[in-house]
């Protein structure tokens, strides 16, 4: 009998995987918990019929499942920290990430989906202490301002060389600005106003454009070295031009947006 070594062997265990790889219609992606895009339900449980029994939900979750079933594909979806998850992309061992800056740093071992979300910046206050419009940065100079620990708008403030006051979380910052003496919370737009509605204070609070930051975009990002990939990214965007056309896309982002921020 010719017994085969231990290379052998795990060249015929890589060419099953690429195999069942190649002819499954079931994946797996990653990302964390992070709403209005992903949302662990176990944390907020879904409210709307469509997800009242999904484990994972949110915007960019809502329009990655509903893409993929157009194309016949079921798509699964995990959380795990979000450097483990880039690591696991890097190494070829997880297949992709939702809501994922296509970042010069990712280039190397990602690939990208089209668009599924954008993210804005905005200035909040109480509700009409600012004039209408959109104001620059260097607004917060004259006000006491916030920003969510660890989260980019800090990152901005503490480079332009403004002082600010940090927060835990979104309610935090919106605690301070009804109670405290807090004037203006710096953070992103989307999952502010989510918080905004969950807790039922939108009606209390105004929203300003940042003029001088730049609008970020998210996407699926998909690991070059993990088989079929980029067989599974062009399925993606084909199943997403397919949900604009069909006006699915409007639909889902009414669960999440006002009427005034879908596009």
């Amino acid at each position: 009998m010719k017994y085969l070594n231990r290379s052998t062997i795990n060249r015929v265990l890589l060419a099953g995987l690429f195999c069942q790889d190649a002819n499954a219609q079931d994946i797996t992606l990653y990302g964390v918990h992070f709403p209005p895009y992903m949302i662990d339900s176990s944390i907020l449980p879904a409210t709307d019929d469509v997800n009242k029994d999904a484990g994972v939900y949110g915007m960019d979750i809502d329009l990655v499942r509903q893409a993929y079933a157009t194309q016949g594909v079921t798509v699964h979806f995990e959380l795990m920290p979000w450097k483990r998850i880039m690591r696991n992309l890097q190494a070829g061992v997880g297949l992709g990430a939702v809501s994922c800056r296509p970042l010069p740093s990712r280039h190397d071992f990602a690939r990208f989906s089209q668009i599924i979300s954008q993210s804005r910046s905005v200035f909040i206050t109480l509700r009409d202490y600012l004039a209408p419009g959109a104001y620059p940065m260097a607004t917060a100079k004259k006000y006491h301002t916030m920003a969510m620990n660890g989260w980019a708008q800090a990152t901005l403030l503490e480079n332009a060389k403004i002082d600010y006051h940090t927060v835990g979380s979104i309610a935090q910052g919106f605690n301070l600005l009804l109670r405290r003496n807090q004037d203006v919370f710096l953070t992103e737009r989307a999952g502010a106003y989510f918080e905004a509605r969950r807790l039922g204070i939108d009606d209390k609070l105004s929203f300003y454009e940042v003029s001088d930051l730049a609008e970020q975009h998210y996407t699926v990002c998909f690991s070059k070295q993990y088989p079929n990939a980029d067989k599974w990214r062009v399925i993606l965007d084909k199943g997403l031009d397919e949900v604009k056309a069909n006006g699915e896309w409007r639909e889902i982002l009414k669960r999440y947006r006002p009427e005034g921020m879908l596009d």
